[in-house]
């Protein structure tokens, strides 16, 4: 799978709305599955306890005559530390599909605008994500500078503070992009919280400040040493375990900006980048549609007596429900589908351990 297909993975993890599996974020899912196969006829005393009582509720007899096999599944689920290093140059205040300028009075849509409506849909959608924001260039300071630290510190319930300080900001000065990038990789490196980290960069597209651009002698061929600053240091970024995921736009006259886009996200990690102009595909990687897959789990083979199946979850038992409406009923012989309150508690934050035991005919 491509890396980019990874943010938005571990982008699954954190919201009910989210499948592991279907980006290389979700592929490295922090909703990880730990699987057991005991054949052994000795069971977990406790857990063979509960099992039997599960199984005659059931339907199955009253007690199993032996456990013939238990698959084990423990899952648990860390938020994901989410930087947006959002770009408020005076590029921002270009049109959002041309360009040009905004007239005064035209119903033109900004850059700023465009990217701050689907920013607040991101933060609306994302609750298990600690968002973060860095401004740049740094508000209150000159044309060029980004000061350490962040407008906004990471935290589980930082969307309104986030959006309050993207609404009371606007656009203006230059695009210092690689210090902005050094800056937020340094203020995630200084985090121990433990959680997987990662850098959303929303641009203009362009970067700019080549006097802040230090130990660089030279561009390649068609680079400003400003773009080539910046792709250095998303690369910086993502070797220090960070990987950085690019929101820009379409510039339909500026097919050289669609190139240093992507560069900048193969740098990042990420191969190329989510445009603007495309809300759905962008917000369809951060919060893909549910495919039950969180509350699905797979068995490997078929029960020697699908009658004789007993499930707990964190001990507790779980009745089956044929009606699939509440409690646990097979999708086939090989999976098993929670249904109701218990896929709920499934794809909670905390902890939780699937026993299923397999009685034998």
């Amino acid at each position: 799978m491509s890396e980019r297909a990874t943010l938005m993975a571990w982008l699954l993890i954190f919201s009910a709305s989210m499948a592991c599996g279907r980006s290389k974020l979700r592929e490295a899912c922090p909703l990880c599955n730990h699987d057991r196969r005991d054949a052994s006829a000795q069971a977990d005393a406790s857990a063979s306890k509960d099992a039997a009582r599960a199984a005659g509720e059931a339907g199955g007899p009253d007690e199993p005559a032996a456990n013939c096999g238990t698959v084990t599944k423990s899952t648990s689920r860390i938020p994901l530390d989410v930087l947006i290093v959002l770009d408020r140059s005076d590029w921002m205040a270009l049109s959002s599909t041309e360009d040009t300028a905004c007239l005064v009075g035209s119903a033109c849509i900004s850059r700023w605008q465009a990217t701050r409506d689907l920013l607040k849909s991101a933060l609306e959608g994302g609750a298990y994500y600690r968002w973060g924001l860095k401004l740049f260039p740094s508000p209150g300071a000159d044309l060029c500078s980004v000061e350490d630290g962040v407008e906004v510190a990471l935290a589980l319930d930082a969307p309104a503070a986030v959006e309050d300080a993207i609404d009371r900001s606007a656009p203006s000065g230059l695009a210092p992009m690689g210090d902005a990038l050094r800056a937020a990789g340094a203020y995630l490196q200084g985090l121990t919280d433990g959680y997987p980290k990662f850098i959303l960069l929303a641009t203009s597209g362009v970067a700019s400040c080549e006097i802040g651009d230090a130990g660089i002698d030279a561009a390649p061929p068609g680079w400003s040493v400003s773009e080539f600053d910046a792709v250095q240091a998303a690369g910086d970024v993502r070797h220090s375990g960070i990987p950085v995921y690019i929101l820009s736009f379409e510039s339909p006259a500026n097919a050289n900006a669609q190139t240093f886009l992507n560069a900048l996200a193969g740098a990042g990690g990420t191969a190329a980048y989510y445009s603007v102009n495309d809300a759905s595909a962008f917000l369809g990687a951060l919060f893909p549609p549910q495919e039950g897959g969180s509350c699905v789990m797979s068995l490997r083979e078929a029960p020697p007596e699908p009658d004789k199946v007993a499930v707990t979850m964190n001990g507790e038992p779980v009745p089956r429900d044929p009606g699939n409406l509440e409690g646990w009923n097979f999708a086939d012989l090989a999976a098993i589908v929670f249904y109701g309150s218990y896929c709920e508690r499934l794809i909670q934050l905390n902890p939780m351990k699937v026993e299923i035991v397999f009685g034998c005919p």
